[in-house]
């Protein structure tokens, strides 16, 4: 199949919401629907230009599978009896003790033994209490005892340390199994109460601590980490617009596909990506579609180069050419924004990542193109205080005050 044709424009029309984009990003952002949209001459329905899109600190400001991680905790929304957990949590982890920036507060090293012991010692007490498992106090009742601190922080810590040591895919796919038991309906569900959650809290970084009565084998450990997701309102009008001039929208993340599908293809957030446009993480399932334990050793996950692999198995196949936009942010997305040539705009949004990684090299490469009609790379800035786009390339530093291009 032949590839899209451009209209020759001598004027770009406004079709994109103004918002908090730089002026020169929304300019060629709507140029570039002007040129290979329906409203021009050349357009054909069988030749449908596609754009590939990152979700997580793309459109939005922090990883939405993290948000859910949380509010499991926050809720205590599991479906693993104690024995399960256990399990669970020590799937295909190695028992050599974790870096040293894992240490307990002691300074001695923590490892998965100890802390799953210390876990599913208190899991074990809140099963037996929780009215939402086998006993009979309240949620806030629950709250008030040293074990939930402690079933939270040290699960914290544990995500924390094995993509630490482990690194983050395994990380991601240790974390599916604490979705273990759930059905696409229950997904919904968390996924809609979690972001309820999220418009209201605050954009902080949190520091959960063990309690020292429950020191157990591990010790007491510390572990920070961001709260406070927000939706870039301008990364959805820019679904919106392309969808409706005529653009096939294509989600590729290492993200479950029951947590993509419940927040992309439900009206209610109005992303209103159709779910077979949805490329993500697929957990194994039981005869009754739940998700069961999963191998860390997944064969089947679109991070780094194999999501080059799974637009070209799946997309380029599909079309016979490369995406007209791709969106991306971070090393997860470097081979992909760099695979295909013939893409003919790349959104980086500006995290300020390393300058000395591909990622970084190709926003320094946006930020000398800046102003020019034919640069392929646009660099979006925001401000991390507020999870908001900011109308400059340069962006603000969680913590900090002042706009920066690059780290």
């Amino acid at each position: 199949m032949k590839k899209p044709k451009p209209a020759n424009l001598s004027q770009v029309i406004h079709i994109l919401k103004r918002g908090q984009w730089d002026a020169f990003n929304y300019s060629e952002l709507n140029r570039l629907i002007a040129t290979y949209g329906k409203d021009q001459a050349h357009y054909s329905a069988e030749q449908r230009p596609y754009v590939v899109m990152d979700v997580n600190q793309s459109l939005l400001s922090l990883d939405i599978a993290d948000i859910i991680f949380a509010y499991q905790l926050e809720q205590l929304r599991f479906n693993h009896r104690p024995e399960q957990l256990a399990q669970a949590l020590r799937q295909d982890i190695a028992i050599s003790n974790f870096s040293q920036q894992f240490n307990n507060q002691n300074g001695q090293a923590t490892n998965i033994e100890v802390l799953v012991h210390d876990i599913v010692e208190s899991y074990q007490w809140i099963y037996q209490q929780y009215q939402g498992f086998q006993g009979q106090q309240s949620l806030a009742q629950i709250k008030l005892n040293p074990h939930y601190e402690n079933f939270i922080s040290k699960m914290r810590f544990l995500y924390a340390a094995i993509a630490d040591r482990d690194g983050e895919q395994i990380a991601l796919l240790w974390r599916i199994n604490l979705l273990y038991g759930f059905h696409q309906d229950d997904i919904d569900e968390i996924l809609k109460q979690a972001m309820q959650w999220q418009k209201s809290a605050a954009i902080e970084q949190l520091t959960w601590t063990s309690p020292a009565s429950l020191s157990g084998q591990t010790g007491r450990v510390t572990i920070r980490w961001h709260n406070g997701l927000r939706v870039f309102a301008e990364m959805r009008d820019l679904i919106q617009s392309l969808q409706a001039h005529g653009f096939d929208v294509y989600i590729c993340d290492s993200v479950p596909i029951d947590i993509l599908k419940a927040l992309l293809s439900n009206p209610e957030f109005g992303f209103n990506i159709p779910e077979s446009n949805l490329i993500g993480i697929e957990p194994r399932r039981d005869q009754q579609q739940r998700i069961m334990l999963q191998s860390l050793h997944h064969a089947n996950l679109p991070y780094g180069k194999a999501k080059s692999q799974f637009i070209q198995k799946i997309l380029i196949a599909r079309y016979g050419y490369s995406p007209i936009l791709m969106v991306g942010n971070g090393l997860k997305d470097q081979d992909l924004l760099t695979d295909f040539p013939d893409t003919q705009k790349i959104l980086l949004i500006n995290w300020l990542r390393d300058p000395n990684s591909a990622i970084g090299r190709m926003a320094q490469l946006a930020f000398a193109q800046y102003g020019q009609e034919n640069g392929r790379y646009l660099l979006q800035g925001l401000d991390a205080n507020v999870g908001a786009f900011i109308a400059s390339p340069k962006s603000i530093r969680y913590g900090q005050s002042t706009r920066q291009a690059f780290q």
